[in-house]
């Protein structure tokens, strides 16, 4: 089979040909057809010899595994083991159905006063994917309390996740500005102690 000059080609290689190419430059390179076993396709000319221009098979890397390239295995292993702050309520991202959070809000707020509202907010970042929110009310009148938790958007929205069995899916979307809790604890509770926590996973733009 004939040397085709780089000149009628489109693939960018100097030469494609099942031969050593004749009268070649330093810098030039051939795309061997027919290489014997063991013997490279891609090849690059020093001014004396050919050389190999790219990895063929792992056996030629050296310093790398097999385990160590990308896969959608080793990418939830990273997210699972190098990132478990990207948890809710003890779960890794990747259980409860992502594996993009990057940022990890985490609050309480807790209080033996009763009939005053205990309120407080917290700055927060992030696009918020997954929330749980849990509140522990104790006494009498527990069923009484009154409490707010609300995630603050900066485009002026907001969103009241409500407390919900394990983490839900967020019903609202934008970028996370601070998060609100209040609390409030009947007179006639007796016993009284309230707590309210909330946490969640968010994308972080960059």
């Amino acid at each position: 089979m004939p040397t085709w000059p780089q000149a009628s080609l489109t693939s960018g290689f100097t030469y494609v040909s099942d031969t050593v190419p004749g009268g070649a430059q330093e810098g030039e390179t051939w795309y061997h057809l027919d290489p014997v076993e063991g013997e490279p396709r891609a090849q690059v000319y020093d001014g004396a010899e050919w050389h190999r221009m790219a990895v063929e098979d792992h056996s030629e890397l050296s310093g790398v595994s097999v385990g160590q390239h990308r896969s959608d295995q080793n990418v939830r292993a990273t997210v699972d083991g190098q990132v478990d702050a990207d948890t809710v309520d003890g779960q890794h991202a990747s259980e409860i159905g992502t594996t993009l959070g990057n940022y990890h809000f985490s609050e309480s707020l807790s209080t033996e006063q009763e009939d005053t509202t205990i309120e407080q907010t917290f700055p927060a970042e992030g696009v918020p994917v997954y929330v749980n929110v849990n509140v522990t009310v104790e006494g009498a009148g527990a069923g009484d309390a009154q409490w707010t938790a609300r995630i603050d958007y900066t485009s002026g929205d907001s969103y009241e996740p409500g407390q919900r069995d394990g983490p839900v899916y967020t019903d609202a979307q934008g970028r996370a500005d601070s998060v609100y809790f209040s609390l409030r604890i009947p007179s006639y509770s007796g016993g009284y102690a309230g707590q309210m926590s909330m946490e969640y996973v968010a994308v972080k733009p960059v």
